[in-house]
């Protein structure tokens, strides 16, 4: 089992990869929280068809802008994540996760103050909070 949050999620996922296709080395599951996109649509499409992007989940909050990183540039534009995607605390309800395995932008407001509105939004305690609270995945 590897875990990771933010850019740790990211290398759990990556370290996941080169286990398996690499080394041979088989993982069992790969928990991702609040991590930043990894790999181009290319790699990622390839990636998806693989044997571990079945064991890869990426629990994501709704407002957590970490998760749409890297972006801004136009040879970002197509980066993605790999694996099962879960969305936590859409529409501020923590009852249910919604997954997806396609990623899902959510329209953010640019002029919002970055580091004092949304630093709660990325921290790990909010994700284990609302993990907790989960009871129904949509």
């Amino acid at each position: 089992f590897i875990t990771g949050h933010s850019a740790g999620g990211a290398v759990a996922q990556i370290l996941a990869y080169h286990l398996e296709i690499r080394h041979e080395i088989e993982v069992e599951k790969v928990y991702s929280f609040g991590a930043p996109m990894i790999t181009t649509h290319g790699h990622a499409c390839r990636l998806q068809a693989g044997h571990i992007a079945k064991n890869i989940y990426n629990f994501m909050l709704e407002k957590d802008e970490v998760t749409d990183v890297p972006t801004g540039l136009p040879f970002f534009y197509d980066y993605q994540r790999i694996g099962r995607l879960f969305w936590l605390n859409v529409g501020n309800v923590p009852e249910k996760a919604y997954t997806t395995t396609k990623y899902r932008r959510i329209t953010r407001n640019p002029l919002k103050n970055f580091w004092f509105e949304t630093v709660d939004d990325h921290a790990p305690l909010h994700y284990f909070r609302c993990l907790s609270k989960l009871k129904v995945i949509v």
